[in-house]
């Protein structure tokens, strides 16, 4: 019986998507896995590349999405098709060594309070980068996580240090979530609102309301390339912005909220001096980051 289900998600980057896939064949424990990825409207030349490139790969699922549906709509389209006890959500521009997952499923079944583990990623150095994030929050903008950690150690561990045991962290970075199905159906999946950015930081906010554990398992590694689908662009700068106010507004009273935004529109304003262009975030801030402004909306104009 399959266990797992890996949800990948591809967006004109079918390339590193076949080489994902290509990974998680290798893996010890694939005969307990389902594998779907979801196309988030990628071009016909995109999607012929990849639907040829994982012809030669049994039990993949493609779904095609006729809208790019951003990072947490395109994860629970993929979602849907789950029967399993686990789901990893994993970035296309992955690539998971072989006895990674067996790693997490292990940790898993061994540790039952916990919602979400993810591996530690490498970069192509073979060098560990940080594999968790902090919960955004007024103390840490202003005075820095170490400070913060000196007050709470448990929400604000090293990102740094190299952990050898699994650690508890606040959250885990989005592009690997190794999540127990009931527990991210206990706190509703991903919130579709969020187009692209900050998705692992509401889904910690909403695993530590509902007293769920998180943890990193360095033993796990993958290699995360990181951006592979994503190109920086005024309109992205933007999307950060339309999705961290967004997050922190959902989970946080009005007057932190105000103060946090306050913070980045000086933090813009000086940038703007060095770069005009940067002006256009001052403006989306003063105007509180509105959701329709989100490339989410954009493109449905365009249609």
């Amino acid at each position: 019986m399959k266990k797992i289900t890996i949800v990948t998600i591809n967006y004109n980057s079918s390339d590193e998507t076949i080489d994902c896939i290509a990974s998680l064949i290798k893996s010890s424990c694939y005969e307990l896995m389902n594998i779907v990825v979801v196309d988030n409207a990628s071009s016909y030349k995109q999607r012929v590349i990849l639907q040829k490139g994982l012809s030669t790969f049994l039990d993949v699922k493609i779904i095609y999405s006729k809208l790019n549906l951003g990072f947490s709509g395109g994860n629970m389209l993929g979602y849907r098709a789950i029967e399993t006890d686990y789901v990893f959500f994993l970035n296309n521009d992955c690539v998971v060594k072989p006895n990674s997952i067996d790693l997490l499923l292990k940790f898993m079944e061994e540790n039952i309070s916990v919602a979400l583990c993810s591996p530690l990623s490498l970069n192509k150095a073979n060098i560990p980068s940080p594999s968790f994030e902090y919960l955004p929050s007024l103390a840490s903008k202003i005075l820095g996580p170490a400070i913060c950690r000196i007050f709470q150690p448990e929400d604000f561990p090293a990102r740094k240090q190299r952990h050898i045991n699994p650690v508890k962290v606040p959250t885990v970075t989005g592009a690997s979530m190794f999540f127990r199905t009931s527990a991210f159906e206990a706190i509703g999946g991903m919130d579709t609102q969020i187009f692209l950015y900050c998705e692992e930081e509401d889904l910690g906010y909403r695993l530590k309301k509902a007293n769920f554990d998180i943890y990193l398992v360095s033993d796990s590694q993958i290699f995360h390339d990181g951006g592979a689908s994503t190109i920086r662009s005024m309109d992205i700068e933007k999307e950060f912005y339309i999705s961290l106010f967004y997050v922190f507004s959902k989970h946080n009273s009005n007057v932190p909220s105000f103060l946090l935004k306050a913070l980045y529109l000086l933090k813009e304003l000086k940038r703007s001096f060095k770069d005009s262009n940067r002006f256009e975030l001052v403006k989306l801030i003063l105007r509180n980051a509105p959701q329709k402004d989100s490339l989410r909306f954009k493109q449905l104009e365009r249609d």
